[in-house]
């Protein structure tokens, strides 16, 4: 698995890990992009090369990167580090490598067969009564109800799809939502990035003026829907009474 992929168990190794001599780290150089190195030897700095003890006597890792350029980190410099994109400005930090720790390969291989299985119930490759495929493809379509994902993603076609959702076919709405497609579209083109663990903080008032203005939607939501469904058309609501 990647770097990136495993986040907690990479943080575990780095901060559990021997750090010794040929130990492999990278950091982001502004203009430069990543560069390797690798821990040479510890030995003992003071004022200026110490970055977390100004003027004071400190052991740290000296590290020689592969342009040959060297650099002083302490442990609690290195063990933090973590994947990610780098910094809108200035360098990166260092980050401990720890994609080849016979630890993490093991994890990884522990890991796949649980994948496989997931990926069998999902894509319906199992027993019937396994297969997760329809429950996918009902959170697949409710995800219209959100704003954020409508904005970018709904087409009448992906409406159309909605039919999944028993509420919406069983009542005939899909037409419906169809004709208030380009207004919804309107509201979610101009929403904020939106919180779903927001979810308790509902309006109902809010809730009332957008099933005024989108009624299909908003009766969607009087259906008893997921709570992902139901949290769209409360943020609908918000963006109309804005």
């Amino acid at each position: 698995l990647a770097d990136g992929i495993l986040p907690n168990v990479d943080a575990v190794l780095r901060r559990l890990m021997d750090l010794k001599e040929d130990v492999k780290m990278e950091k982001y150089f502004q203009g430069h992009g990543i560069c390797s190195g690798k821990l040479v030897k510890k030995e003992k700095i003071d004022s200026p090369l110490s970055t977390l003890h100004p003027g004071k006597e400190v052991e740290a890792w000296l590290v020689y990167d592969t342009d040959g350029a060297t650099e002083h980190f302490e442990d609690e410099e290195l063990r933090p580090g973590k994947d990610g994109p780098p910094p809108a400005n200035g360098d990166g930090k260092p980050v401990l490598i720890v994609r080849d720790l016979p630890q993490r390969i093991a994890i990884c291989d522990a890991l796949v067969p649980g994948f496989d299985y997931l990926e069998r119930r999902i894509t319906g490759a199992c027993d019937d009564q396994y297969s997760c495929v329809d429950m996918y493809e009902l959170c697949r379509a409710v995800r219209a109800f959100d704003p954020n994902f409508a904005g970018a993603h709904l087409t009448p076609a992906f409406v159309d799809a909605m039919d999944v959702i028993t509420p919406l076919a069983a009542h005939d709405m899909l037409s419906g939502l169809k004709q208030e497609l380009p207004l919804y579209l309107a509201a979610a083109a101009s929403a904020p990035a939106f919180d779903k663990s927001d979810v308790d903080r509902r309006d109902p008032q809010m809730v009332a003026h957008q099933g005024q203005q989108l009624p299909q939607v908003g009766h969607g939501g009087a259906h008893g829907l997921c709570p992902l469904a139901q949290l769209g058309v409360v943020r609908a609501g918000l963006l109309l009474g804005q």
